[in-house]
């Protein structure tokens, strides 16, 4: 069984959860012996859990930064230039806010389903993390290198536009995925 939201911890990891969640009449710990935890994310800097929560808030606000700005030089901007600009942020903030969204909605899940409040759920979950932010890493030298193209062929202020919208918003997430996957490093 796959429970919603991404990619299950270990099996042990549910079943240990399933033998702590309903705690006893009087409230005494539950019958592993432990107290029934909250699944708080209140782990360190490598706490995947708590890294996910950073990740969408500050995703989310790059999102929202960028729709604003995109919708502000769509609306009231002058010139080629600076519409397809606006064009790029708007569609890439749209973009990023649904990654955000999602990336809360998983870990909704993850808390929902326990893998946050066992700690042998986080080093695998860890490695999924920092795995999807180093290929997310690699498909941001893409954008960048297209945007690099773009600014060398496309020749007209439509595709300075692009190119710069592109380059900025590309070169942000590389920037942003590289420092996250190294704040998740192993050991």
């Amino acid at each position: 069984m796959v429970p919603a939201g991404g990619p299950p911890c270990p099996r042990a990891c549910l079943a240990a959860y399933a033998a702590r969640v309903t705690p006893t009449a009087s409230g005494a710990p539950t019958p592993d012996g432990r107290p029934l935890s909250t699944g708080s994310l209140d782990g360190g800097p490598r706490d995947p859990w708590r890294a996910s929560a950073r990740i969408g808030r500050q995703l989310g606000a790059w999102a929202v930064a960028s729709v604003v700005l995109g919708g502000v030089l769509l609306t009231f901007a002058d010139g080629a230039t600076a519409r397809a600009f606006g064009l790029q942020f708007l569609v890439w903030g749209a973009i990023d806010g649904a990654i955000a969204i999602a990336g809360w909605i998983a870990l909704r899940r993850a808390h929902a389903r326990g893998a946050v409040a066992d700690p042998r759920c986080a080093p695998p979950e860890r490695r999924r993390l920092r795995r999807l932010l180093w290929i997310n890493a690699g498909l941001d030298v893409v954008y960048v290198a297209a945007a690099l193209l773009v600014l060398a062929l496309w020749r007209t202020p439509e595709g300075l536009g692009h190119g710069l919208g592109v380059l900025i918003q590309g070169g942000f997430l590389l920037v942003f995925d590289v420092v996250h996957a190294r704040r998740l490093r192993e050991g």
